[in-house]
């Protein structure tokens, strides 16, 4: 089974908004892919989805469950040294390194411009999805 690191902007725009990245949500329900988590993800999923969308607590909570309970968990035992524009961005290529994932999924330009983290491939949700239609 093929193992994707979801970016937390991903998650969001998926339960935020139609479009591709629910497309790419629903794919991962269907069991296409398996999502690969970090608390550092669930946690920003939590406090956008909170503060900026005003989404009430108990249902960031379901959310969370939910991408749980498709996901696989990666705790991460310290942040791995890569060079990017955006330290924000460390856990989710450790993430990436840690769970030998095969491939990364944003919409984060920072990440992105760096098209492979060692040999995963950084995708947009537009080009993961013909991935797995091809």
């Amino acid at each position: 089974m093929t193992r994707v690191v979801l970016d937390s902007n991903v998650w969001i725009s998926g339960y935020y908004s139609a479009g591709t990245a629910r497309r790419l949500l629903d794919a991962a329900f269907a069991g296409r892919f398996t999502p690969l988590l970090t608390h550092a993800i669930l946690q920003e999923v939590y406090d956008v989805l909170s503060e900026d969308f005003h989404f009430a607590a108990e249902q960031v909570l379901d959310i969370q469950r939910t991408m749980l309970g498709i996901s696989e968990l990666v705790e991460i035992p310290q942040m791995t040294a890569h060079p990017v524009r955006d330290p924000k961005d460390l856990h989710i290529i450790a993430c990436a390194i840690t769970a030998h994932a095969d491939a990364i999924v944003t919409g984060d330009h920072d990440l992105l411009a760096l098209c492979y983290v060692r040999s995963i491939p950084v995708h947009t949700i537009r080009q993961f999805l013909q991935t797995l239609a091809a």
